[in-house]
């Protein structure tokens, strides 16, 4: 998975969410699977910057081009 996204648990976590809303939805669950999905990318943004200073996780970031969603995002 990490060849396709670099952060594959984020992305199930956000896909998980997702289902449940589906499953539930309401505008609450809703706020909170966005207010989820703003946090789980503001931690990830950090995460990357407090690596980028090894260049093997540098190599990494333009071998694995997406963030979460493979040919999205």
């Amino acid at each position: 998975l990490y060849r396709l996204v670099r952060h594959p648990m984020y992305a199930s976590h956000l896909i998980a969410y997702a289902g449940y809303v589906i499953a539930h939805p309401s505008g609450r669950n809703v706020a909170i699977t966005l207010l989820v999905a703003v946090v789980l990318h503001a931690r990830a943004v950090v995460e990357e910057r407090l690596l980028s200073g090894d260049p093997a996780y540098q190599a990494y970031l333009g071998r694995a081009r997406w963030r979460f969603v493979p040919l999205v995002y």
